[in-house]
Protein backbone atom coordinates (compact mmCIF):
# COMPACT_ATOMS: atom_id res chain seq x y z
CA UNK A 1 0.00 0.00 0.00
CA UNK A 2 1.60 3.01 -0.87
CA UNK A 3 2.58 5.28 2.29
CA UNK A 4 1.09 8.36 1.15
CA UNK A 5 -1.80 7.88 -1.21
CA UNK A 6 -2.10 10.89 -3.95
CA UNK A 7 -5.77 9.91 -4.40
CA UNK A 8 -5.89 10.98 -1.02
CA UNK A 9 -4.25 14.19 -1.59
CA UNK A 10 -5.43 15.31 -4.71
CA UNK A 11 -9.28 14.26 -4.50
CA UNK A 12 -10.25 13.95 -0.56
CA UNK A 13 -11.30 11.44 1.37
CA UNK A 14 -14.34 10.34 -0.33
CA UNK A 15 -13.06 9.54 -3.90
CA UNK A 16 -9.71 8.16 -2.49
CA UNK A 17 -11.87 5.77 -0.90
CA UNK A 18 -13.81 4.58 -4.30
CA UNK A 19 -10.13 4.28 -5.58
CA UNK A 20 -9.44 2.13 -3.18
CA UNK A 21 -12.47 -0.51 -3.54
CA UNK A 22 -11.58 0.06 -7.08
CA UNK A 23 -8.25 -1.98 -5.75
CA UNK A 24 -9.66 -4.85 -4.24
CA UNK A 25 -8.79 -8.09 -6.02
CA UNK A 26 -11.68 -8.98 -8.63
CA UNK A 27 -10.66 -12.66 -7.07
CA UNK A 28 -12.12 -11.72 -3.48
CA UNK A 29 -15.65 -11.68 -4.82
CA UNK A 30 -16.55 -8.75 -2.39
CA UNK A 31 -19.31 -6.75 -3.62
CA UNK A 32 -18.63 -3.07 -1.67
CA UNK A 33 -21.19 -0.26 -1.33
CA UNK A 34 -20.03 2.90 0.16
CA UNK A 35 -22.48 5.86 1.08
CA UNK A 36 -21.24 9.21 2.08
CA UNK A 37 -22.40 12.54 2.95
CA UNK A 38 -19.88 15.22 3.89
CA UNK A 39 -19.35 18.63 2.38
CA UNK A 40 -16.82 19.06 -0.25
CA UNK A 41 -14.46 20.92 2.09
CA UNK A 42 -11.29 19.04 2.84
CA UNK A 43 -11.05 17.27 6.20
CA UNK A 44 -8.11 17.67 8.46
CA UNK A 45 -5.54 15.81 6.77
CA UNK A 46 -4.59 13.48 9.49
CA UNK A 47 -8.39 12.61 9.74
CA UNK A 48 -8.68 11.75 6.45
CA UNK A 49 -5.12 9.63 6.38
CA UNK A 50 -6.79 7.78 9.81
CA UNK A 51 -9.80 6.94 7.74
CA UNK A 52 -7.95 5.68 4.47
CA UNK A 53 -5.56 3.64 6.93
CA UNK A 54 -8.13 2.65 9.01
CA UNK A 55 -10.32 1.04 5.90
CA UNK A 56 -7.21 -0.47 4.05
CA UNK A 57 -6.24 -2.18 7.00
CA UNK A 58 -9.71 -3.51 7.15
CA UNK A 59 -10.38 -4.22 3.94
CA UNK A 60 -6.78 -6.46 4.25
CA UNK A 61 -8.32 -8.17 7.21
CA UNK A 62 -11.61 -8.70 5.48
CA UNK A 63 -10.06 -9.93 2.67
CA UNK A 64 -7.83 -12.54 4.18
CA UNK A 65 -10.38 -13.87 6.90
CA UNK A 66 -13.47 -12.84 6.68
CA UNK A 67 -15.02 -15.21 4.44
CA UNK A 68 -17.38 -12.25 3.32
CA UNK A 69 -19.29 -11.37 0.29
CA UNK A 70 -20.65 -8.00 1.10
CA UNK A 71 -18.92 -5.02 2.92
CA UNK A 72 -20.90 -1.80 3.25
CA UNK A 73 -19.12 1.54 4.05
CA UNK A 74 -20.77 4.85 5.23
CA UNK A 75 -19.12 8.20 5.73
CA UNK A 76 -21.39 10.99 7.17
CA UNK A 77 -20.97 14.45 8.63
CA UNK A 78 -23.31 15.68 10.82
CA UNK A 79 -23.70 18.37 13.35
CA UNK A 80 -21.63 18.00 15.81
CA UNK A 81 -19.44 14.49 14.31
CA UNK A 82 -17.80 12.97 11.73
CA UNK A 83 -19.29 8.99 11.22
CA UNK A 84 -17.15 6.05 10.00
CA UNK A 85 -18.97 2.70 9.45
CA UNK A 86 -17.72 -0.96 7.54
CA UNK A 87 -19.93 -3.56 8.07
CA UNK A 88 -19.14 -7.32 7.02
CA UNK A 89 -21.65 -10.16 6.24
CA UNK A 90 -18.39 -12.72 7.19
CA UNK A 91 -17.77 -14.97 9.55
CA UNK A 92 -16.83 -12.46 12.45
CA UNK A 93 -15.00 -14.03 15.65
CA UNK A 94 -15.22 -14.06 19.06
CA UNK A 95 -13.21 -10.32 19.93
CA UNK A 96 -11.88 -11.49 23.63
CA UNK A 97 -10.09 -14.12 22.08
CA UNK A 98 -8.65 -12.14 18.98
CA UNK A 99 -7.94 -9.02 21.43
CA UNK A 100 -5.66 -11.46 23.29
CA UNK A 101 -4.17 -13.30 20.63
CA UNK A 102 -3.33 -9.99 18.57
CA UNK A 103 -1.48 -8.81 22.35
CA UNK A 104 0.23 -11.76 22.53
CA UNK A 105 1.41 -11.80 18.85
CA UNK A 106 2.27 -8.33 18.65
CA UNK A 107 -0.35 -8.25 16.29
CA UNK A 108 -1.35 -4.65 15.11
CA UNK A 109 -4.61 -5.14 12.91
CA UNK A 110 -6.95 -3.70 15.31
CA UNK A 111 -5.06 -2.65 18.18
CA UNK A 112 -3.33 -0.35 15.14
CA UNK A 113 -6.90 0.64 14.33
CA UNK A 114 -8.14 2.21 18.04
CA UNK A 115 -5.18 3.99 18.30
CA UNK A 116 -5.39 5.71 15.07
CA UNK A 117 -8.39 7.22 16.18
CA UNK A 118 -8.07 7.45 19.76
CA UNK A 119 -4.99 9.51 18.82
CA UNK A 120 -6.98 11.68 17.31
CA UNK A 121 -9.87 12.45 19.98
CA UNK A 122 -12.17 9.87 18.49
CA UNK A 123 -14.30 6.21 19.92
CA UNK A 124 -13.84 2.93 18.18
CA UNK A 125 -16.52 0.38 18.62
CA UNK A 126 -16.19 -3.31 17.12
CA UNK A 127 -19.31 -5.18 17.20
CA UNK A 128 -18.57 -9.12 16.53
CA UNK A 129 -19.25 -12.54 16.96
CA UNK A 130 -19.11 -16.11 15.33
CA UNK A 131 -20.80 -16.21 12.25
CA UNK A 132 -22.09 -12.54 12.45
CA UNK A 133 -19.58 -10.58 10.70
CA UNK A 134 -17.69 -7.58 11.95
CA UNK A 135 -18.73 -4.04 12.12
CA UNK A 136 -16.41 -0.94 13.42
CA UNK A 137 -17.81 2.16 14.09
CA UNK A 138 -15.71 5.50 14.37
CA UNK A 139 -16.71 8.70 15.76
CA UNK A 140 -14.76 12.13 15.68
CA UNK A 141 -15.26 15.21 17.04
CA UNK A 142 -16.29 17.67 14.36
CA UNK A 143 -13.54 20.24 15.54
CA UNK A 144 -10.96 17.76 14.55
CA UNK A 145 -12.53 17.96 10.39
CA UNK A 146 -11.33 21.87 10.15
CA UNK A 147 -7.76 22.14 8.45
Amino acid sequence: FELNPLSLQRLGLPQAIRELIRTVPAESKLKITFEENISRDRLNPDLEMAIYRILQEALSNIIKYAEASQVDLRLNLKKDHLYFSIRDDGKGFDPGIHWERESATGGFGLTNMEERVTQLGGTFHLETAIDQGVTIRITFPRKITHA
